[in-house]
């Protein structure tokens, strides 16, 4: 049943349009799929330089260096790092991205909370 609608779907369809319908499929490809694998490609590279740049911190025992970093700075660091996790998994269940893309951090939480009173 499937292979008669999908081939029912081919009725009228010429040959002629066969290398033109592939010429545009692999141009869509070509320029859609590499954006998705450059942003792979450089979470990658970033991943192993900043590897790298902690194993010779380590190796150079530069430990040190975060005791002058005060407590206050890297407890706003992480809560604000905890939060934009937090909002960006909350933007994921309430579906609150749009096609202009993801809304800034307080208009997703404004949302959030409006969404959660309804």
């Amino acid at each position: 049943m499937v292979a008669r609608i999908a081939l029912g779907s081919f009725k009228g369809y010429r040959r002629t349009w066969v290398r033109p319908d592939v010429l545009a499929g692999l141009t869509v490809w070509a320029v859609l799929v590499p954006e998705p694998l450059s942003y792979a490609a450089l979470t990658a590279a970033l991943a192993i330089t900043v590897g790298l740049i902690a194993l010779a911190a380590g190796l150079m025992r530069l430990g040190f260096l975060a005791a002058l970093i005060s407590e206050p700075e890297l407890k706003g660091f992480i809560i604000g790092l905890a939060l934009t996790t937090l909002v960006g998994q909350v933007r994921d269940v309430l579906h609150t991205a749009t096609a202009e893309g993801e809304p800034p951090l307080f208009e997703t939480v404004e949302q959030a909370i409006q969404n959660l009173a309804h």
